[in-house]
């Protein structure tokens, strides 16, 4: 069984993004063991380590492509939802800054 540090180290990919696989669940065979407080330490088996060394084996990077994205929207049910937000045309941004806002609302006051 190896830490997480050591199997960054064996797979050769930084700390950081082998602890952000662990805590979204991307690496199944790890075990997850919990300490005293709030403290939670993972162990994974070395067997794993050959599997993930190829880039081929390793979970994959980014947002899901948009197909993906509504074919899980669709799974989950959410079809009509789905279906009615991208009807709506979406809001347009104010080009004024909250200054900006303020001193027109402070004219407006002063005229009337």
């Amino acid at each position: 069984m190896l830490t997480a540090k050591k199997f960054a180290g064996e797979i050769g990919k930084p700390y950081s993004t082998v602890a952000l696989w662990l805590k979204d669940n991307r690496i199944p065979e790890a075990e997850r063991h919990e300490l005293e407080g709030d403290k939670i330490f993972y162990l994974i088996p070395a067997a794993v380590v050959e599997k993930y060394k190829s880039a081929s084996n390793q979970p994959k990077r980014g947002r899901p492509k948009a197909a993906e994205a509504q074919v899980g929207a669709a799974t989950a049910g959410g079809t009509a939802a789905a279906d009615e937000a991208e009807s709506k045309p979406k809001r347009r941004a104010s080009n004024r800054t909250a200054a900006k806002k303020a001193l027109k609302k402070m004219a407006k006051k002063t005229k009337g």
